[in-house]
């Protein structure tokens, strides 16, 4: 399995400023999983899940409302002091990795992870991995940061660049990602929100890198975007800039002195 240790440790210390599990976290995370919950009971039938997992799972707020349904849920993260905060609300998380030991393979209905692709070195294998331990038939479900979102998830586009991101995604590249490795991709936006189904007799798919005849084009439209929300951002922030942007065009059009 690819080590998760280095980025679970320190992403919620990073990004969050705490060390201990906080009811405002937790809470947080639970919005995230009414949200999650939501989407799946939209695209599948209730009795479809009866188990959920999660990697990467932090306190487990993520879990708590399918746990309240009466899914029989499950995760694992490196955050000891996050875990105990879940284990204190009754959850099934346990520290480390994704194990047999715990978790068996094909023992899952869904599995969740919610911002950690993003931080693999090597989704590809790290995806045909996870994959292992979903029932066929059932699903997958991922969230990572979408370069085509930034304007609506980050203040500020620069934000969106930080050093614990090993990739960028979008929903284009995603769905040529995820149909390559066998998925059915029932639900996925340019939030970079996909719900996956694994087909049955599915098996581990060896692909060196992800890529078609539409590579290039994405890339000078991911290019353009980058620059017109920076752009954007400027002149939000910058009075000084905004006033001379708008008398510069005033004045090509004529009507400064007006």
């Amino acid at each position: 399995m690819i080590l998760l240790q280095n980025f679970i440790i320190t992403s919620i210390e990073i990004y969050d400023g705490e060390e201990l599990a906080s009811a405002s976290f937790f809470e947080e995370q639970k919005l995230y999983g009414m949200k999650f919950k939501a989407l799946v009971e939209a695209h599948t039938e209730k009795e479809d899940i009866l188990n959920v997992f999660e990697i990467g799972c932090g306190a487990g707020g993520i879990l708590y409302p399918f746990y309240k349904e009466g899914k029989k849920v499950s995760g694992c993260d490196f955050g000891e002091k996050y875990l105990k905060f879940g284990l204190s609300k009754g959850l099934d998380i346990y520290k480390g990795e994704i194990s047999l030991l715990k978790t068996p393979k094909k023992s899952q209905d869904l599995i969740i992870l919610s911002h950690v692709l993003e931080h693999i070195n090597e989704p590809l294998k790290f995806i045909n991995e996870i994959a292992e331990y979903i029932n066929d038939e059932k699903y997958l479900l991922i969230e990572v940061p979408g370069i085509f979102d930034i304007k609506k998830s980050y203040f500020n586009p620069l934000l969106y660049f930080q050093n614990a991101h090993t990739f960028n995604y979008y929903e284009y590249y995603l769905n040529v990602f995820f149909n390559s490795l066998g998925f059915k991709v029932i639900y996925g936006d340019e939030r970079c929100t996909f719900l996956l189904q694994k087909p049955k007799n599915w098996n581990p798919k060896k692909i060196i890198s992800i890529s078609n005849q539409n590579t290039a084009i994405w890339a000078n439209k991911i290019e353009t975007e980058l620059k017109r929300l920076q752009l954007l951002h400027l002149l939000r922030l910058n009075p000084y800039y905004l006033r001379n942007t708008i008398g510069n065009i005033l004045e090509k059009l004529g009507l400064k002195k007006i």
